[in-house]
């Protein structure tokens, strides 16, 4: 998927210090998950690149983390 494809299928949100609440569409039904992947979402939040991420790469990594986390094939 292209970066503006993972932007539109995913809601990304903070809820406390190193967690954050991942939304994803996936197949047509919303599933979520808590993630701490605290440099992809830095990435995300400061637009700065941090660590080892590009935008894309961040948004990939926690759309994998949901997917593994939901067992989603």
């Amino acid at each position: 998927m292209t970066e503006n494809e993972l932007k539109s299928r995913m809601e990304v949100r903070w809820r406390g210090y190193g967690t954050y609440g991942i939304s994803i569409l996936f197949r047509g039904k919303w599933y979520s998950c808590i993630s701490h992947n605290s440099l992809a979402y830095d990435m995300l939040d400061d637009h700065e690149n941090v660590g080892y991420y590009t935008s894309k790469q961040a948004y990939q990594a926690l759309w994998d983390e949901c997917r593994r986390i939901n067992d989603l094939k």
